[in-house]
């Protein structure tokens, strides 16, 4: 994407019309149809003063978030941003997810009006398909929805039969139920067995584990 379709991608988060867009920020009708490969400094400066949520690096060169980073905190009209992690980024994600640098440069998801506490949820996931869904069931989960996740560490005290768990392997990144066996062994099940059969794992091979604390679902 060049500037021109990051700065739609933006206007579109922030719902508004392309023209709603160029008032706000005191431009002509047209302006955004004139971008090519460069804003004036001018230009700039009057988006970033309208929109500081914006992160003008991301819209120049396409690097990082597109929101300036919230350190986690919940902001005074309640939007929660949460480092999110798409099915696309996966490997990247399981390769690189002690980077804090490349933590940093993930999108932000933006959650809007929902309760959660900034001091435990600390991601969001990417649901990659439907292994985990039950269409009676309101807290099931299809494919594209996403879910808040809670890292537990090494803290399998945590683990309960029942609850819904991101678990991260060497191989793939996993939304299922846990349940600990044999001490040392965890189940991993789903809903849909022909989708995900049952896998026993080891401890030692789930590099992080988080609790799912809640979701944006599609249904």
């Amino acid at each position: 994407m060049g500037i021109k379709e990051r700065l739609l991608v933006f206007i579109k988060y922030k719902e508004l019309s392309k023209y709603a867009f160029e008032k706000s920020i005191g431009v002509s009708n047209g302006f955004i149809n004139s971008i090519k490969k460069s804003v004036g400094s001018d230009k700039l400066d009057g988006i970033s003063d309208v929109y500081p949520e914006l992160n003008i690096n991301w819209l120049l060169t396409g690097i990082g978030a597109m929101l300036n980073p919230q350190n986690g905190k919940l902001a005074k009209d309640n939007i929660f941003y949460l480092p999110y992690v798409s099915v696309v980024e996966y490997g990247n994600y399981i390769e690189k997810y002690n980077d804090d640098s490349y933590i940093q440069s993930l999108p932000q998801l933006v959650v809007k009006h929902i309760p959660l506490n900034p001091d435990t949820v600390k991601y969001a996931f990417e649901v990659a398909d439907d292994s985990m869904l039950d269409e009676k069931n309101r807290y099931s989960f299809a494919k594209g929805d996403v879910v808040f996740a809670d890292n537990i560490g090494q803290d399998y005290s945590r683990i309960e039969e029942g609850k819904t768990y991101v678990v991260v392997l060497k191989n793939g990144i996993r939304i299922c139920f846990c349940e600990i066996i044999d001490n040392d062994k965890i189940l991993l099940s789903s809903r849909s067995k022909a989708l995900y059969p049952d896998r026993t794992i080891g401890k030692d091979e789930a590099s992080q584990i988080f609790f799912v604390i809640g979701g944006s679902f599609s249904r």
